[in-house]
């Protein structure tokens, strides 16, 4: 059988409540100021069906969206430029979908492809304006929606929540602090004994921090051109695999209490740069580079709250010469552990002030030079982004915790980004290449670590 999304709604969501005069006007920080508005950032959270009335489902989903619309104003905003949202309650788009098929059949062996037709697609972001086309290829952000949500209803009466959001305004912290306040909203709604849960307060400062610069308020961006010769995969590190790459990773000489997603940026990260050799010759030397971003929140003395909203995240950096030859110590996970660990704690307080102060610390002239020689081919370059830890299978809208939450990222090659399992000890690693035999290499050498793919379970969500 075909699987089948048919749309069958769709609406514009606006806040119950008008956004008052003073707040109508939200500035953006510096840092939001130089974020790309695409790819937005998505995500997926399935939900069954058990006990539960669909129809009041999508009501109290489409009731509790308006409510957490009015103390999330932005994302219900329009970008006026590069300097301010103007919070005019236009709405987030919501639509509905039915889906000819079971959930479980969708579980038992998701793959990417499948699993992006229960997301709103990047286009649905333009419906306010004229598909976000301007002369010169430039994005207008005067014709973006914030806020794309889309509900997937199953034959089981199970759910998919898909949620998109620009990643102009936030990051995937500012989306987990939403989810978690509609969740809320939407849980007091359906469930009397929910009524004495604590309701997230989000802080919208973040341009007081670092404040915007007025020669960024017309900075053009293009549009997103979006590739799907690009191919991601998901593997599966249990926590038994985990257990055993951290005690492979241990090592007196470099790292002694390696972390979990130390461990697997550090195995995703070596074997993406053994893909990237095959590219050059046997005697060749090349540079390999991680990025790995950090959230600044918990990074400044004293920290900033949990819940500011904004793009507050900084990429860190790990680099090292690797070739087809690599030395046993280029090779060893324990080193590379204690590299990307290296480039993470250079992100301290320190690091903070000099961004607030409008410094990038030289990052940018050092990744304009990165970035050149990796699109000629001289450097292996990957990024690596852990969403380990954030709390999204706490998501209870009112009728039960998610069965299983993903992401599905499909626009950047060599990007790969980190997920707890169901139960926390595990991670799933959706990593991204440019194409089929790059991934078949990536999934040998993944083989090789673990000297047999079962042991990786990369194929189960069940």
């Amino acid at each position: 059988m075909v699987l089948k999304v048919e749309i069958i709604s769709g609406e514009t969501i606006k806040p119950s409540s008008p956004t008052p005069l003073h707040l109508k006007s939200y500035r953006l920080s510096w840092i939001d100021q130089g974020n790309m508005p695409h790819p937005p950032i998505s995500l997926l959270l399935f939900y069954s069906g058990a006990n539960a009335d669909p129809v009041e489902q999508r009501g109290s989903l489409k009731k509790s969206l308006s409510e957490t619309l009015t103390r999330f104003y932005p994302l219900a905003g329009k970008i006026k430029d590069n300097l301010t949202i103007q919070c005019d309650d236009y709405g987030a788009y919501y639509l509905e979908t039915r889906v000819n098929c079971q959930l479980s059949q969708v579980l038992t062996n998701p793959e990417a492809n499948t699993l992006k037709k229960f997301l709103p697609s990047y286009d649905l972001h333009f419906r306010s304006g004229s598909s976000g086309s301007t002369t010169n290829n430039e994005l207008d952000l005067k014709d973006l929606i914030q806020l794309v949500i889309q509900v997937n209803v199953f034959d089981c009466g199970g759910m998919a929540i898909g949620i998109s959001m620009c990643h102009k305004i936030g990051d995937l912290a500012s989306m987990t602090t939403f989810l978690d306040s509609w969740a809320r909203t939407s849980c007091r709604g359906t469930n009397s004994t929910a009524d004495d849960q604590e309701m997230v307060t989000p802080y919208f400062y973040s341009a007081s921090l670092f404040p915007p610069k007025k020669t960024l308020a017309s900075c053009p961006f293009k549009k997103l051109s979006v590739r799907n010769k690009h191919v991601t995969r998901r593997f599966v590190f249990d926590a038994s695999r985990i257990a055993a790459l951290k005690a492979r990773a241990t090592n007196p000489l470099y790292v002694n209490n390696p972390t979990r997603v130390e461990t697997v940026t550090a195995l995703i990260w070596k074997c993406a740069s053994r893909v990237g050799i095959k590219k050059s010759s046997e005697s060749a030397t090349r540079q390999s580079v991680a990025f790995v971003p950090v959230n600044l929140r918990g990074r400044r003395i004293p920290p900033m709250p949990e819940h500011l909203i904004g793009n507050l995240v900084q990429l860190a950096v790990a680099s090292k010469s690797t070739t087809a030859g690599a030395s046993a110590k280029q090779e060893d996970l324990s080193y590379l552990v204690q590299l990307v660990r290296d480039g993470i704690s250079k992100i301290d307080n320190d690091r903070v002030k000099e961004i607030q102060g409008y410094s990038d610390g030289g990052f940018g002239e050092f990744f304009r030079e990165v970035y050149g020689r990796y699109r000629k081919g001289e450097v292996d370059l990957n990024t690596v982004i852990s969403w380990c830890r954030f709390p999204f299978y706490e998501a209870d809208f009112g009728w039960g915790k998610p069965h299983w939450v993903c992401c599905v990222q499909m626009e950047g090659k060599n990007v790969h980004i980190l997920m707890d399992t169901k139960d926390g000890n595990g991670v799933e690693a959706w990593v991204t290449f440019g194409n089929q035999y790059e991934m078949d290499d990536f999934s040998s050498l993944i083989d090789c670590e673990f000297e047999i793919s079962a042991e990786t379970q990369r194929n189960s969500a069940t």
